[in-house]
């Protein structure tokens, strides 16, 4: 469960995580968290400022069933808790708002998807994120967060501009690196491309460096 069923204030309880990239998720989801909560948490889901989902005071016993029943419909809580990667974020209306530059969201899916699976080596500060904006009406405010790629038009050209070292809730913004990324030449082939490797490869830096 990659350290992400955290003991609870209260004794004898956990705390369980949902690391969702972009904040998407479909309808049958979130049914099936709420019945999960309803049934073997406290009723509720908290959602976090990172688009992350929270169930508190699981009991032990429960968490089985409860991991179970969130892989079932395609969720898992790895690489949500401790020291890593703690989510992707995007616009609210990615994909939808006509006056994007880009749809962000299978840039988020993507990071999420290799990051989780290096879970275990990755360990950045607390509650490092990652932010993909497309350049639409509604941001992500992508400069309070420890990666911000946000996508900007030169002459006919969408590339990414990079700014590193925000903090969400500390009144520490992202400094603007100056750094133009090229994003991939084409979504529905999904080639890795720079846009993609170089958040990672700041992520994992951060990690080595502390």
């Amino acid at each position: 469960m990659e350290r992400t069923f955290l003991p609870h204030a209260e004794q004898g309880s956990l705390h369980g995580r949902l690391r969702i990239p972009g904040g998407q998720l479909r309808t049958f989801q979130l049914r099936e968290l709420a019945n999960v909560a309803k049934e073997l948490t406290t009723g509720y889901v908290q959602i976090t400022t990172r688009a992350n989902l929270q169930m508190r005071l699981i009991q032990p016993k429960d968490t089985p069933a409860l991991v179970q029943r969130i892989q079932h419909v395609g969720l898992h809580t790895r690489g949500a808790g401790a020291d890593n990667i703690r989510n992707l974020t995007a616009n609210p209306t990615a994909g939808i708002d006509p006056h994007e530059l880009i749809d962000v969201l299978p840039f988020c899916h993507e990071m999420g998807q290799i990051s989780s699976m290096i879970a275990r080596s990755t360990i950045c500060r607390g509650k490092f994120n990652i932010a993909y904006d497309g350049g639409g009406l509604i941001g992500t405010v992508e400069d309070t967060n420890d990666i911000g790629c946000k996508a900007v038009k030169v002459g006919d050209e969408i590339f990414f501009r990079i700014a590193l070292g925000g903090a969400t809730g500390h009144k520490a913004f992202a400094r603007d690196l100056g750094v133009l990324v090229k994003p991939r030449n084409s979504t529905k082939s999904w080639p890795r491309s720079c846009a993609f490797i170089s958040p990672m490869a700041i992520a994992l830096t951060a990690r080595k460096r502390g």
